[in-house]
């Protein structure tokens, strides 16, 4: 019964921990993408106070991708995603910087220019692939974690009901012994 119950809040734990990774794997997705977002927005208004969003989010990214790789540390083939995932991040967050030192340096049109040559949608495709990819993978896992989860609490289940039914009888048992020994005795 308790090796049981140990290996279902084991399991627990590692349901737990899916949740967490996909969870962080979002976060860094919703991060990229905001990144995107006060890019392209600079780009339309040139107002560099439009470039405020894009900074949080660039700066939160290294954050959330050490804690990704700190959640993915304990498999190699998750791990390997997530440094994929790290590789196509900077790639795209140098695009985006590119893109605004270009505005910056050169103008609007030429930042357009640069924005029309499809490298950074290749980029954010690439990133999106490896996220659902990712994803998937985590799902997967987790769907295989819960079944043992629930077979490991059924386990621990079941060998409680035999530990007290073996009370139960043994108790059973006892009371038998005593009553029967304290009946009238033959040699009083």
């Amino acid at each position: 019964a308790i090796t049981h119950s140990n290996a279902a809040a084991r399991q627990q734990r590692l349901v737990v921990g899916s949740y967490e990774t996909l969870g962080l794997m979002r976060q860094a997705v919703i991060a990229l993408q905001d990144t995107e977002i006060g890019q392209r927005t600079y780009l339309l208004s040139g107002e560099v106070g439009d470039l405020q969003p894009y900074e949080r989010a660039r700066l939160s990214i290294e954050t959330q991708l050490r804690q990704l790789e700190g959640a993915a540390a304990s498999d190699p083939d998750t791990l390997q995603q997530v440094r994929e995932l790290r590789a196509a991040a900077n790639e795209k967050l140098e695009q985006l910087n590119g893109t605004i030192t270009t505005y910056q340096l050169h103008g609007r049109d030429a930042a357009l220019a640069l924005e029309r040559t499809g490298a950074g949608r290749a980029t954010s495709d690439q990133i999106r692939q490896i996220a659902n990819s990712f994803i998937e993978g985590q799902r997967l896992l987790l769907a295989r974690r819960l079944t043992l989860l629930g077979s490991e609490q059924y386990q621990s289940d079941i060998a409680g009901l035999l530990v007290m039914a073996g009370a139960f009888l043994c108790l059973i048992v006892g009371l038998y012994i005593v009553v029967r020994g304290s009946g009238p005795r033959a040699d009083a």
